[in-house]
């Protein structure tokens, strides 16, 4: 799990997440399916693998979402609803464009971890295939991170008015690729030095 046995604050998280976008109602069924003693994830406390897995398993449940699907919300909420402001801005720290987004993407984890400290980001390698081409190599997607990214990454892209396609591919021993490719008739996707 991405999420090892830490503080709430990704419980937190997906409890936000269900309110804001699916409503408080979705919220209780999902509480219910889960099976939870409290309807509220205190950010502080330290909570067990399990609760989380069995949150997200009773989201799928209740939304009919295939679990990569609601991930990439989960990711997009993250970076693009109004009350989650301080990870987005945190996030695009510095970056007046995509292009300086994706220039800085390697610093990522350290700035998400800075605002949600138990969501252990996988290590990941950043390397441009031409203009318009970005490879996130990921040696880890532990319980499916990179869709959770996926999402997320979509959410930026739009909010700087950028086209992008990114495409998945899971590789033996846990890891997992994003391909980013950007509309070619743009500028280009990465501007920093190849890999």
């Amino acid at each position: 799990m991405w999420v090892s046995g830490m503080h709430g604050s990704v419980n937190r998280a997906l409890q936000c997440f269900l309110c804001d976008v699916h409503g408080g109602d979705v919220w209780d069924d999902v509480a219910d399916l889960a099976e939870l003693d409290e309807r509220e994830f205190e950010l502080l406390r330290i909570y067990d693998d399990a609760l989380t897995t069995r949150v997200l398993d009773a989201a799928v449940r209740r939304l009919n979402l295939p679990r990569p699907d609601l991930l990439e919300q989960v990711g997009a909420y993250l970076v693009s609803h109004p009350s989650r402001y301080r990870l987005k801005h945190l996030l695009r720290f510095g970056s007046e464009t995509f292009e300086d987004f994706l220039c800085r993407i390697e610093d990522l984890p350290g700035r998400a971890q800075l605002v949600l400290p138990d969501l252990g980001v996988p290590a990941m390698r950043v390397r441009r295939a031409g203009h318009t081409r970005l490879i996130l190599h990921f040696l880890k997607d532990p319980d499916g991170f990179t869709h959770l990214a996926r999402g997320a990454l979509l959410a930026v892209a739009a909010e700087y008015g950028r086209s992008v396609d990114i495409r998945r591919r899971p590789l033996r021993g846990g890891g997992a690729v994003l391909r980013l490719t950007a509309d070619a008739a743009a500028s280009p996707v990465y501007a920093g030095d190849a890999a």
